[in-house]
């Protein structure tokens, strides 16, 4: 059976439009249907969400805090499925028929005991029961009258949800679930979900669940739950090991067994079982994270560099960081890559020719691919993957000419459809930065922005009708923006931060959308449903054979094509989440990066209109024709956003600094030690925001640092807020005049404090550090307690209630945005990999250009923001 992704599913695009219209965030809509592996056609949605609303309403108190803990929203659940059980009628008639399926009753079964069984045909099975198992389980109930037994089996399932989120977070993202086209299970799972839901759909035939052990109890908290059923063992009947194979499932999604290891054949892989596998049989623990290297080229004979990753783990305090504290990571929405140092392991699949030759062939190759690796990161404007302007010239008056001829033909063969739509594929991609897949997934828009919104696609080329007026009129691709992988949904307050969109809208510079539209002009391609219809396969044969015969050397490839507007975005801008942003594909140097960045739609369609404003007039020329740029100007809104949440308005973050100085003004009026300790917080957590706001220090323990460590005639300090055990991203970091002075001012207040306050303090002089919050213990006494993220945001959220990194997030943006160079950015932010640290042996990065650099900005960013020195009551003379 054809099935459709569900980014391109229309029933998937219809309801989520319809949830949205009802005042149903999209996103929460979107983690359910991946979460629970919803088909394509939502076929028996309704009835599933019958059943989900059992399942959910029968979750007790462990259970629900269980949820509540880990981020798993169930009632966000119990709300969707409620409004579709409400307007089921209605939205089956926009969405189709099977969208309220019923399963069909059989001719009535009698049990032994002489009553008929209520078990129905599930319509799921022979569709997608085993492309979509836990969608198809979610449809099933117990065959029962007990309602007792019907409401344990609708835990059991709630169970198995719960499991199947710890996988999807982990191995399954939602991007690859939405883009799953293929009539099998999706590729990624480290054993398949379909053993442990086949078990449920068995169970469910039966009349009770006696032969279930009592302790399986899933009214249990899940990860209880989880570890009864980890000891369970097969039983000899078949219920018994359905059972059993469905408990193994459970316990290895919350990381209590081993995932069996079911691909090769023995050996040492075989027996060593259980963890996750990559090339090179290497095992990687939950505190690894595997991340394509794109360093080469499958088809450039000169530039293949066989497949590539990097294993990334995260280090803090010089050991691996555990699953726990990963979740506290995120929930304070901190990126574990930001704050712990990472140890990388650059994996190379060689073919086995090259491994035969000996190990000492593969350290000097090992040590080119690092080179080579490091040479990639800088995104050289001449770098030998991108195309040349010759070979741009080339390819393009080669495929505009094939392009012409075919015109000239009143009815096209399969071939000569092929042909022409694969030009138009090449101008997709060049000019959006797509792959074939996305660019196969076009759809054309005409009409006015307005009702573009309400239409759902990865990749758009909009066309304005002829009515509108002359600023209107402007032939423009709509791309679907790239935006981190959050793994926890966090709120932000209305009006604080800055308001993001999902689209951006890019004007046809270069021409490519006449292709597309000569293409729907036909008569042939009027009355289709996709414009591109073909398999990418399909596509991808045919563009290698038009780009052989154009450059038979093959220097001209997929992969240069696919990937040339992006590398001329990060060469022009200098900022690869530039280039992220606006082609919407993720790269492994903006793994980080992108969560720390808010671009404005105006910065990034300015940037976008200069990178090709600079090369389309030589492409022409090399042509031999007169330059010509299809562009009207359109303004941008520069207030609208993309990429990443909470980062604060610069109307906001005044607002901070103006609330933080008035509460410390009505402090000073202490008259209570309680009343001096408020005023003792409201002081340091002054001091450590504008040392934040200024250094870009991370959300460490003791964001601070004392004047002993800054140089007092240059403010150069050095900071080491990632604790990785190599220090590769400390930093020589600049602390303007300001700065240092309300430095000093904590420091005089400390002493003072100090002096004055010994004996209400529960530690000895000698264990107070250099800043810290004063917490009221017992007997009016108080605990000097360190300044770490958790007591910030608790301080902080008083005065803007974001979390502890949010001035990263406003500095990166706020900078970036002001012109300030992007080397200099990410040398202020700390963001750099192997191949761009100011400081190795052959950079030609200089300090003094940067601290000359750094004073153009940040210091008159800081008076904006209203950061100026204040003195302490206790030195005021």
């Amino acid at each position: 059976m054809k099935h459709q992704s569900p980014s391109k599913s229309k029933a998937h695009q219809i309801l989520r439009l319809k949830c949205a219209e009802a005042g149903i965030p999209e996103e929460y809509l979107r983690d359910l249907l991946w979460w629970i592996n919803a088909d394509d056609a939502l076929t028996c949605f309704v009835p599933i969400c019958e059943n989900l609303t059992n399942v959910t309403r029968l979750m007790n108190e462990s259970f629900a805090l269980y949820c509540a803990e880990h981020q798993i929203p169930v009632k966000q659940w119990a709300n969707i499925a409620n409004w579709v059980l409400a307007h089921g009628e209605d939205l089956a008639e926009t969405i189709g028929e099977q969208f309220n399926q019923r399963p069909e009753k059989p001719e009535e079964e009698h049990s032994a005991s002489g009553y008929s069984k209520v078990s129905l045909i599930n319509p799921l099975v022979g569709r997608c029961a085993t492309r979509n198992s836990l969608y198809t389980v979610l449809l099933n109930s117990l065959a029962s009258k007990n309602v007792d037994e019907r409401e344990r089996y609708f835990l059991m399932v709630g169970q198995l949800i719960v499991a199947h989120v710890h996988v999807c977070r982990k191995y399954i993202p939602r991007q690859k679930y939405e883009d799953h086209a293929g009539s099998n299970e999706i590729a990624g799972y480290p054993n398949t979900p379909y053993g442990a839901s086949h078990a449920l759909r068995v169970i469910s035939n039966e009349e009770d669940l006696d032969f279930c052990p009592s302790g399986l109890d899933p009214k249990l908290s899940p990860h209880l739950f989880a570890q009864v059923a980890g000891n369970q063992s097969s039983g000899r009947n078949d219920l018994s090991k359905h059972l059993a194979g469905y408990c193994r499932f459970v316990a290895r999604a919350h990381g209590l067994l081993k995932w069996s290891n079911r691909k090769g054949g023995g050996g040492r892989r075989g027996r060593g079982g259980g963890g996750r596998w990559i090339s090179g049989y290497v095992n990687l623990g939950p505190d690894c994270e595997v991340v394509p290297a794109e360093v080469g080229d499958p088809d450039d004979p000169h530039g293949d560099w066989g497949k590539q990753v990097v294993v990334q783990e995260v280090l803090e305090n010089g050991v691996p960081i555990t699953k726990k504290r990963a979740r506290q990571l995120y929930a304070a929405d901190i990126h574990p890559y930001d704050l712990a140092g990472e140890d990388e392991l650059c994996l190379t699949e060689y073919p086995c020719d090259e491994t035969k030759k000996g190990i000492a062939g593969l350290i000097f190759a090992a040590e080119g691919q690092a080179r080579h690796i490091a040479m990639e990161h800088q995104m050289l404007p001449w770098q030998y993957r991108s195309l040349t302007v010759s070979e741009l010239a080339s390819l393009l008056s080669y495929s505009s000419d094939c392009f012409r001829e075919l015109l000239q033909e009143q009815h096209w063969s399969d071939a000569q459809a092929l042909q022409a739509e694969t030009i138009a594929l090449i101008h997709i991609s060049l000019w959006t930065g797509s792959t074939l897949d996305r660019a196969k997934t076009l759809e054309v828009l005409p009409g006015d922005k307005e009702a573009a919104k309400k239409i759902n696609c990865e990749l758009a080329l909009f066309v304005p009708t002829s009515t509108q007026s002359n600023e209107s009129r402007i032939v423009e691709w709509r791309i679907r923006s790239y935006f981190p992988k959050y793994r926890v949904h966090l709120e932000a307050p209305a009006g604080v931060t800055r308001r993001r969109t999902v689209y951006m809208y890019v004007p046809d510079l270069a021409g490519g959308a006449q292709f597309v539209r000569e293409l729907v002009s036909r008569k042939e391609y009027q009355n289709r449903e996709e414009l591109f219809s073909r398999s990418v396969s399909e596509y991808r044969r045919a563009l290698r054979a038009l780009l052989k015969t154009i450059d038979p050397s093959k220097r001209i490839t997929v992969e240069k094509v696919r990937s040339y507007l992006f590398h001329r975005i990060a060469c022009v801008s200098g900022d690869v989440t530039q280039a992220v942003a606006i082609t919407g594909c993720e790269h492994e140097l903006a793994q980080t990066r992108i969560y720390y960045t808010t671009h404005s739609l105006k910065v990034l369609r300015n940037v976008y209109v200069k990178a090709l404003q600079e090369i389309v007039p030589f492409v022409y020329r090399a042509l031999g024709r007169e330059p010509r740029l299809d562009f009207a100007e359109a303004v941008e809104p520069a207030t609208i956003h993309v990429g990443s949440r909470f980062c604060p308005t610069r109307e906001a973050a005044r607002e901070t600094t103006a609330k933080l100085r008035n509460a410390i003004k009505k402090a000073t009026s202490y008259r209570t030690r309680e009343e001096f300790a408020d005023y003792h917080n409201y002081f340091t957590l002054y001091t450590v925001l504008m040392f934040g706001y200024t250094t870009s220090c991370r959300a460490i323990i003791s964001p601070f640092l004392p004047t002993s460590e800054i140089d007092p005639e240059t403010g150069l300090a050095a900071l080491a807020d990632k604790d990785g055990p190599d220090h590769h991203k400390s930093r020589l970091i600049w602390i303007p005049h300001e700065v240092r002075k309300q430095i000093r001012n904590y420091e005089a207040h400390r002493q003072a404090l100090l002096g004055s306050w010994r004996e209400y303090l529960t530690k000895p002089l000698a264990d107070i550090p250099d800043c810290f919050f004063l917490h009221k213990k017992d007997k009016g006494r108080f605990v000097p307690e360190l300044v770490r993220p958790a007591t910030l945001k608790q301080f902080m959220k008083a005065f803007i209630d974001l979390p502890a990194n949010v001035h990263r997030r406003f500095l990166r943006t706020e900078l970036g945005e002001s012109g300030c160079p992007s080397e200099i950015v990410n040398a202020f932010i700390g963001h750099w990999s192997r191949g761009e640290e100011p400081f190795s042996w052959f950079s030609s990065f200089s300090y003094h250009e940067h601290i000359a650099t750094l004073e153009r900005y940040v210091p008159p960013l800081l008076k904006d923001l209203g950061w100026q020195p204040i003195e302490s009551t206790l030195t005021k003379k």
